[in-house]
């Protein structure tokens, strides 16, 4: 989750390339953008609450239902931007997402990190948030507010088989990998426009940038669901779990969340985004 609600400015919206079919992400966008205004009008902790889904959640450090844990943990007012640069929204246009560079604070306490929304419609027309899960960074994002929105292309809706069932295969089998060689699973699984987001460095895109950020991570990864969903189309889809793993002989746990999206060869993955829960705070000293 995003400590803050950012700040956002209108951008033209791209195509992931110029061949590629165009996806009308506008509707997230401005979704996200709404919410923004109204964190500056509303304040912080007012638009969280009011731009949540009934059932959104964000992590803390478990999935928690967002309007309860925001009514028990007001986020404090801070100086808080962000902007998106690539988008997502399914066929059927009920399920979405969001994700760009973020910045709190000013000066040389100011922190980075990405942000990662996914919207979905709700009965009366209007988009909500249903998880918000993104990592800080070392440095600033490359891309500053002018920067085009890029838009994933669209993916295929199904034609009556079970989207449901299909994915849930998909992630058990993409489990199955990361527990015996998670460095070489992911690039098997992920669309070669597919993207890794982890603490510390930006964003990989495509196998060049996947290659040194699956070098220094964890050879095996343990991962197990605990939710998601999939569009009415049957071609987009988020899902979440727990993730554990070993650095430097220290088990790590962490919570995973996934953007999937059906193409011709199947389910492949686009975004996928490990983020590992924060070690508790030293106990006080004694005396």
């Amino acid at each position: 989750m995003r400590p803050f609600p950012l700040a956002l400015a209108a951008f033209p919206v791209a195509s992931l390339a110029a061949a590629a079919p165009l996806a009308d992400v506008g509707e997230v966008v401005a979704a996200e953008r709404a919410f923004a205004g109204a964190a500056r009008s509303e304040g912080v902790n007012a638009a969280f609450v009011r731009y949540s889904a009934p059932d959104g959640l964000v992590f803390q450090p478990s999935p928690t239902n967002a309007k309860a844990a925001l009514a028990a943990n007001p986020i404090p007012p801070g100086k808080l931007v962000w902007w998106p640069v690539y988008a997502g929204i399914a066929v059927s246009r009920d399920l979405g997402f969001t994700t760009g560079p973020y910045l709190i604070g000013e000066g040389e306490g100011a922190r980075h990190g990405w942000y990662f929304t996914i919207w979905r419609r709700q009965p009366d027309g209007s988009w909500r948030w249903v998880l918000d899960h993104g990592p800080p960074t070392r440095e600033a994002a490359p891309y500053g507010p002018d920067a085009p929105v890029t838009a994933l292309p669209p993916g295929q809706a199904s034609r009556g088989d079970n989207a449901s069932g299909s994915l849930r295969a998909a992630e058990a089998h993409l489990a199955a990998a990361l527990a015996v060689d998670a460095r070489a699973a992911l690039p098997r699984f992920l669309a070669t426009d597919g993207r890794l987001m982890r603490a510390g460095p930006q964003p990989a895109v495509g196998p060049a940038a996947w290659a040194p950020l699956l070098a220094a991570g964890p050879d095996r990864i343990e991962t197990a669901p605990l939710g998601g969903e999939t569009s009415a189309g049957g071609d987009l889809a988020y899902t979440y779990g727990t993730a554990r793993w070993q650095k430097g002989g220290r088990p790590i746990a962490g919570h995973y969340v996934r953007i999937w999206q059906r193409r011709s060869d199947g389910w492949k993955l686009i975004v996928d985004n490990v983020i590992a829960v924060p070690p508790p705070p030293p106990s006080p000293s004694a005396g």
